[in-house]
């Protein structure tokens, strides 16, 4: 578990993604954390299938960052989708995700 403290503008904010369960993949979600200093209270992965695996993420940090990094992430070709802090998730047809901000 990592943990950080977030500061008082700051809230904290479940996220899972689905990635596919391939070479980098893990890596890629990771490396995208590490460039935008996201506050991580807890990452958590598993097998959700053959080939995709299940990502929870607990971040922090001031909304427009995080809606920046979520874009990012959903960005990512092995990404198949995310399920936002209220439990929606939106696939689109190709199995990618898309952000709803509604």
């Amino acid at each position: 578990m990592i943990r950080s403290s977030a500061g008082p503008e700051e809230r904290w904010e479940t996220w899972e993604l689905r990635v596919r369960d391939r070479p980098g993949a893990l890596e890629r979600v990771l490396s995208i954390l590490r460039r935008r200093l996201v506050h991580l209270e807890t990452l958590s992965m598993n097998r959700e299938g053959p080939d995709t695996l299940r990502i929870e993420l607990r971040v922090g940090g001031r909304p427009d960052l995080r809606d920046r990094v979520r874009q990012e992430l959903l960005g990512l070709v092995d990404v198949q989708g995310s399920t936002d802090g209220e439990g929606r998730m939106t696939p689109t047809a190709n199995g990618r995700g898309t952000y709803n901000s509604e």
